[in-house]
């Protein structure tokens, strides 16, 4: 059966839905286990290759049941349905659940990791979680407020300025997801970089730099708002 597995992968790299680092993992993992489980062995293959597309895990949901190439002269190769598939992946020495050790994790919502990329993401979710639940205490409140006063005048006739909401936010949490355009988002930069400086104790700051921080700031806007009408060099393509 290893041998059937290895010729059904080959015909697929030959289609380029693999290469042989996938190829060679999902034999691999099919060796270990020590099943002829073709449906191992594939999707071991998968999540290789869907991990070095820049996908951290293969969502089982999205590929059981499809017809994943062709096999021979005018017949597909179809993937177990995700039910059978899952269960049987759960069965097998290579595949753990989330807490266990093996090279593949599969978790209760049917996406199958490789292990290292499995822990990377349980790192950064405890990470950021960390940070979300550590409140900062050391913020000088009056030196904040008059400094918001000063980067975001009011000028909104009494509505909410939102971009001063957002600013206050990110110097007051460890973690604040902040979104919005470039000119949008630059003024909270400015913000929390000021507050790095003079919102700590001891760090009242200069009161003439605080003056020119909002003509620094509207000089950043008008030159973003050009940057943005010309296009981003950087922006993702």
């Amino acid at each position: 059966m290893t041998d059937n597995s290895r010729s059904l992968l080959n015909s697929f790299r030959e289609q380029h839905l693999f290469d042989d680092m996938d190829i060679h993992f999902g034999l691999l993992m099919q060796r270990l286990s020590g099943e002829s489980s073709v449906g191992l062995a594939l999707a071991a293959a998968l999540a290789s290759n869907r991990t070095a597309r820049g996908d951290i895990c293969l969502e089982l949901a999205e590929w059981g049941g499809r017809n994943l190439g062709k096999v021979s002269e005018g017949e597909r190769f179809t993937l177990p349905d995700l039910a059978t598939w899952e269960a049987h992946l759960a069965t097998t020495s290579v595949v753990c659940r989330p807490g266990g050790y093996a090279p593949l994790v599969l978790d209760h919502q049917g996406k199958l990791y490789l292990y290292r990329y499995w822990e990377y993401q349980q790192q950064l979710a405890d990470m950021l979680r960390q940070r979300a639940e550590s409140p900062i205490s050391d913020v000088d409140e009056e030196v904040l407020i008059n400094g918001l006063a000063l980067l975001f005048p009011d000028t909104n006739n009494g509505q909410t300025d939102w971009q001063k909401v957002a600013a206050a936010t990110a110097v007051l949490q460890r973690l604040t997801v902040i979104s919005g355009g470039l000119v949008q988002v630059k003024p909270v930069r400015w913000c929390v970089f000021w507050r790095c400086f003079y919102s700590r104790p001891g760090m009242k700051g200069s009161p003439s730099l605080l003056r020119h921080q909002p003509v620094k700031l509207q000089d950043d806007c008008r030159s973003l708002s050009r940057v943005q009408k010309r296009g981003c060099p950087w922006r993702a393509r």
